[in-house]
């Protein structure tokens, strides 16, 4: 396994989501497929390259606040 491979945490992947399926229960959007394991390791084994979808989660507050900024830079009224 590679150093970058070991650094990719898929909970902290925008993509990632927790299923339903008991047998598969951690999915990702970006190639949409659900496995047993991690996604970063099931591209891994797949490809033997690290997992080049991973985009860091956004946090919700840093999101209201980076929303609200772009509400207030607006100039006028938008109809």
């Amino acid at each position: 396994m590679t150093e970058t491979h070991l650094k990719i945490d898929c909970t902290q992947c925008q993509h990632y989501y927790v299923t339903w399926d008991v047998n598969r229960p951690h999915g990702c959007r970006f190639f949409a497929f659900k496995s047993l394991s991690s996604p970063a390791l099931f591209v891994f084994e797949s490809s033997g390259k690290s997992c080049e979808a991973f985009e860091q989660k956004q946090l919700a507050k840093n999101k209201r606040q980076a929303e609200r900024k772009e509400f207030h830079s607006k100039k006028g009224w938008v109809a």
